[in-house]
């Protein structure tokens, strides 16, 4: 359990750091606000990005996991 939730917080800092450079990354072609970037930073940025959203399925874990054992009374045991 322990371990699920630091690795939530892992991703969940890679994800928010990447959206924190918003369009910085973006290539300066694209005319955009801000863009001082090229196709590998802007790649970079929406891997990142990617990467950031695994923590919206450990969250769901998480939850499943304290509802079973909260209110359904699951010992570690019988959620393995």
């Amino acid at each position: 359990l322990n371990h699920m939730l630091s690795t939530l917080s892992v991703f969940d800092v890679m994800g928010s750091i990447a959206y924190a450079f918003t369009t910085l990354p973006t290539p300066e072609s694209d005319y955009i606000y801000g863009s001082r970037g090229n196709d590998a930073t802007c790649t970079t940025q929406g891997f990142f990005i990617q990467i950031g959203t695994v923590a919206c399925f450990l969250n769901v874990s998480l939850a499943v996991n304290y509802l079973l054992s909260i209110k359904h009374g699951w010992k570690d045991e019988k959620m393995k």
